[in-house]
């Protein structure tokens, strides 16, 4: 998603540094005082595009202040970025801090009682940055601004180059996020392509926006924990994955706010040999318990595979590497590399037991492995079949068609509303056709196992082509779709459902950045 002004916390940009003598703040209404420490600059050595202003008045008292306004002005002719914050509500105090209690930091003080705290966001780097706000109380509006100079990001190569943009008719909002594999940074950045927040977070790897309005961040591929930051950069929540597994690619936070996450089992199979990224695991969110244990090489029964135990990584037979929980069913959507995309029961929570009460629904094998699956027991029955727009059934199954592409390396099903009674989703087809990439919407009825191309964009367009990691975004208020190709000299495009460019974008670095997520 995109984060715009309408949620509650402010986007104000970071300042590294900032010299107490060059921050002015003008009086308005009421007198605002200020001393040498009013400006906290990335208070939890995180996140350097934040910084907390804080506001002393013989009238102000925290426990009185119903709402806080900041703006960070745009450059000529750039983005304004909006804050409007509630911090009575306690969506703010999960987002940020309490204001009316004092809070430290590296003994450096992040809230006080004796003064009003405002969280910033949305600074530009290496910039003089003006910064607008205002305190309301419920008999008086204080008021000021700041002027804020920056640092240069902490990668000095690092830029985003728009190609396209047309803001009315992108998705809503002022900034887009990115997170990417084996980075030390994730970013967001507003449509003139100026970067307006950074994060590095212990090897952050993937980032996703939880229900919470916080950030779930992970480390590097085959990780052991899981963290929760605010926008500050504060570390608010760890979860310790099991001894038994690491985190690979991907997570997904359920309604419940349950964790599922792709995980290596770290245990030999009984064949005496090691496999990875097959196994599926939901934690409890409060108590850190697998409620939930899913073992695809003990479900589908590939011992005889031969990509088990040979081939260039013996064992990575399927690659585990996205997956879409569907509410209404229960159900959740399995993306593997070398296998293909899957649908697995959930059936409620029934413990660390491997698949104890989960079956397979429907299977989409890649188009390399379709004739083993095919063939295969375990596997043979639940395999979709391909049909054409009309419904009409292909009669050589297993093979790519001019209107339908089975998946090959995919990456990110994201299952999107639909009004015809069949499951839509989307996925990032890495290998499309050779050399080729797309953004492919399926439709599939799950009653008769009979699936559909509706939908795509990407294969006319041999510049978005990635075969490894890369994602896709469906965007809920206008429809529109956003192709992630992995590697920086890829474009990133978002596209409506008439396949109109709205917003393209480069990511520029002397590190070949490999985008994962966006939106």
């Amino acid at each position: 998603m995109k984060i715009s002004k309408t949620i509650t916390f402010a986007l104000l940009i970071i300042c590294w540094g900032c010299d107490p003598d060059n921050v002015v703040y003008n009086s308005s209404k009421n007198e605002i005082i200020l001393n040498e420490k009013t400006i906290t600059i990335n208070p939890f050595k995180t996140s350097p595009l934040t910084a907390i202003i804080r506001v002393g008045h013989d009238n102000l008292f925290p426990n009185d202040v119903k709402k806080m306004n900041v703006t960070v002005l745009g450059k000529k002719d750039g983005i304004d970025i909006i804050g409007v914050m509630h911090p009575k509500n306690e969506s703010f105090k999960k987002q940020f801090f309490d204001i009316t209690k004092e809070k430290k930091h590296s003994n450096i003080f992040i809230s006080r009682i004796d003064s009003v705290e405002i969280p910033i966001l949305g600074l530009y780097p290496n910039y003089i940055n003006q910064v607008l706000f205002s305190i309301e109380t419920s008999s008086n509006i204080f008021s000021g601004e700041a002027t804020i100079q920056t640092n240069e990001l902490p990668d000095k190569t690092l830029s985003i180059i728009v190609d396209k943009v047309s803001s009315q008719d992108m998705e809503p909002g002022e900034v887009t996020w990115i997170t990417f594999d084996q980075y030390n940074f994730d970013f967001m950045f507003d449509s003139a392509g100026e970067i307006r927040w950074i994060i590095d977070a212990r090897g952050n790897s993937d980032l996703r926006i939880l229900n919470n309005g916080n950030l779930l961040i992970k480390p590097w591929r085959h990780a052991s924990h899981l963290s929760e930051y605010s926008f500050l950069g504060e570390e608010k929540y760890v979860w310790n994955i099991s001894k038994n597994y690491k985190n690979h690619h991907d997570l997904f936070e359920m309604p419940s706010g349950n964790f599922l996450l792709p995980v290596d089992k770290l245990t030999l199979r009984d064949e005496g040999y090691k496999t990875w990224e097959d196994c599926l695991i939901e934690i409890n969110r409060i108590t850190n318990e697998i409620v939930n244990s899913w073992d695809l090489f003990k479900l589908m029964d590939i011992k005889n595979l031969p990509s088990v135990w040979n081939g260039s990584q013996p064992g990575d037979w399927f690659h585990m590497n996205s997956i879409w929980y569907h509410e209404s069913k229960d159900e959740i959507i399995v993306s593997g590399k070398y296998g293909g995309v899957m649908k697995l029961s959930r059936n409620g929570e029934n413990g660390e037991t491997d698949n104890l009460n989960k079956n397979l629904i429907w299977f989409m094998p890649t188009l390399s492995q379709y004739e083993f699956f095919s063939k295969h027991d375990a596997t043979k029955n639940f395999i979709t079949k391909s049909s054409d727009l009309s419904g009409n059934i292909h009669t050589n199954q297993g093979s790519n068609f001019e209107d339908f592409h089975w998946p090959g390396n995919q990456h990110n099903p994201v299952i999107i509303p639909s009004v015809d009674n069949l499951l839509h989703f989307l996925i990032f087809n890495n290998v499309n056709t050779p050399n080729r990439s797309a953004i492919i919407e399926y439709a599939i009825n799950e009653e008769e196992n009979i699936v559909k191309e509706v939908w795509e964009y990407g294969k006319d367009r041999a510049d978005i082509f990635a075969s490894a990691w890369s994602g896709s975004t469906w965007l809920p208020k206008t429809n529109n779709r956003m192709s992630i190709p992995a590697n920086s000299f890829n474009p990133k495009t978002e596209v409506n459902i008439n396949k109109d460019i709205v917003f393209e974008f480069r990511i520029k670095s002397n590190v070949d950045l490999k985008a994962y997520r966006s939106g």
